[in-house]
């Protein structure tokens, strides 16, 4: 028998839906084959069980608090902890949509994507006095972001290139797949630098970086140079640990996990200290019926990034939303895997709104500890009150799409009228480079840009990207 339940009980008990044991334990046999099968469309095999140091980890962390743990403690050890998601570097790209992988980011979609955000940086350090200066990417990735921040440095902003070394704060389980990635043109974006350049810029590019173990505590904290310090992080808040807030009859409550034994199961727990202290700092009014998700340890993620020695600038890129968002409250009941596109890849959520998602799409939070990805939408409102406490300015706060479109990009209205224009004569492969930049207008990414540097403008568009402003005369408009 499982220990004693702290807490309010369980609202609901679905621990028939899923568990270590179990990828799909009330499917038919018709979605448990086609479960099994679609693992070997995937780039690494998906344990069902989970992994099991990740597993052991959280019954161990469960049994020791008594019985329960918040979710976001669930989500730590499943993404961080040993055997974990990010720790392990199970972590698969999709790239250059081949449909083949967990999920894709924008460095992904878009070489244009990390030219934009090289202008950017370019605006901050401009805002130093143009000293020698940090760059550090928070969560690598692929290392594609990287080498495609590099490799622009180096062919369109060459004075800033040879005053920057390049940090990644990431775990040691990343570092090998983004060493490749840096120094070499594995896959490499058609029409991008990185595939254009030779032996000796990959060594370059290589040699620029120095990689910060995030397993460290105090990584970032010595980070002591001397140097300004320009951060950039693309899609790292929404992997921090979150936890699920429901108003439950009018009483807050807070999502927790135990383990019965042979599954692991939820229920509405007492606010946390540390939630009720957010719930409370940030105003956030979650309506009966409903609940959120909250991540204490995304702002705690900030705040050790904004006290980096010679810290000047955070640049933060995530799909999210300024506030919170909320979603009804209901059990988290599965629904049956569906088959979607030429990989046959696992697609489709476990419910139609929820405040978590996870990748491979289509299994549930608390299923396949360590193997999947958890996520939430964060509120993009609570990092800039955050950072404006500490005295930063808040010097950009809008959409990715208006980002990108300051920093040099048409924006998606152009985009669509070169797209349309190039229709006839230009190759396929131009054709799928334009397909894909236009993906990076995504209305549900944000970007928040703080820092303690004067004279930063991003108000004022700068010059198109390089190849752009051909096309841009061709079609004869930016707007």
């Amino acid at each position: 028998m499982p220990p004693e339940l702290r807490g309010s009980g369980p609202i609901h008990d679905s621990r028939f839906t899923y568990g270590p044991a179990n990828i799909v334990a009330n499917f038919n046999d018709l979605h448990i084959t086609e479960a099994r099968a679609i693992s070997t469309h995937l780039p690494r095999e998906l344990r069902p069980e989970g992994d099991p140091r990740a597993v052991q980890e959280i019954v161990t962390a469960i049994e020791t608090a008594g019985g329960q743990i918040p979710f976001s403690e669930y989500m730590r050890l499943a993404l961080y902890g040993r055997g974990g998601y990010y720790a392990d570097g199970k972590v698969a790209f999709q790239q250059n949509g081949s449909g083949m992988g967990d999920f894709e980011t924008a460095p992904e979609k878009s070489f244009d994507f990390s030219r934009a955000l090289v202008v950017g940086v370019c605006a901050l350090w401009d805002a130093t006095g143009k000293k020698p200066f940090n760059l550090v990417e928070v969560g690598g990735g692929s290392g594609r972001m990287a080498k495609d921040m590099l490799s622009t440095f180096r062919n369109e902003q060459s004075e800033a290139y040879s005053n920057l070394e390049y940090f990644i704060n990431d775990f040691d389980g990343m570092k090998p797949r983004q060493q490749e990635t840096i120094g070499s043109s594995q896959g490499a974006h058609v029409g991008s630098y990185a595939l254009t350049s030779g032996e000796e810029g990959h060594a370059q590019d290589l040699a620029k970086v120095t990689w910060l173990d995030a397993a460290s505590e105090t990584a970032l904290q010595e980070l002591d140079n001397g140097r300004p310090t320009i951060v950039v992080a693309n899609e790292v808040p929404d992997a921090a640990p979150a936890d699920i807030v429901s108003n439950v009859d009018g009483v807050l409550r807070q999502k927790m996990v135990a383990f019965d034994g042979t599954y692991f199961t939820e229920q509405w727990g007492e606010l946390t200290p540390e939630v009720q202290d957010y719930i409370e700092r940030y105003g956030v009014a979650v309506p009966v019926g409903q609940e959120t998700a909250i991540s204490v340890e995304a702002l705690a993620l900030q705040q050790k990034i904004t006290h980096t020695p010679g810290f000047a600038a955070f640049i933060n890129i995530d799909y999210g939303q300024f506030g919170p968002a909320f979603y009804d409250t209901e059990p988290w009941q599965p629904a049956p895997v569906s088959i979607s596109g030429a990989s046959g890849r696992p697609h489709g959520q476990w419910w139609t709104e929820a405040p978590l998602r996870t990748y491979p799409r289509g299994f549930h939070p608390l299923q396949m500890a360590g193997e999947l990805d958890i996520t939430y939408n964060p509120d993009f409102n609570a990092h800039r009150q955050a950072a404006e406490e500490e005295q930063l300015r808040t010097v950009f706060a809008g959409t990715q799409e208006s980002f990108i479109e300051v920093c040099g990009m048409p924006n998606s209205r152009t985009m669509f009228a070169i797209r349309e224009e190039i229709d006839s004569f230009f190759s396929e492969a131009s054709k799928r480079r334009i397909d894909r930049a236009r993906e990076l207008f995504a209305d549900r990414f944000q970007v928040l840009v703080v820092t303690n540097l004067t004279g930063v403008d991003f108000e004022t568009p700068k010059p198109l990207l390089s190849g752009y402003d051909e096309l841009v005369k061709l079609v004869g408009h930016r707007s």
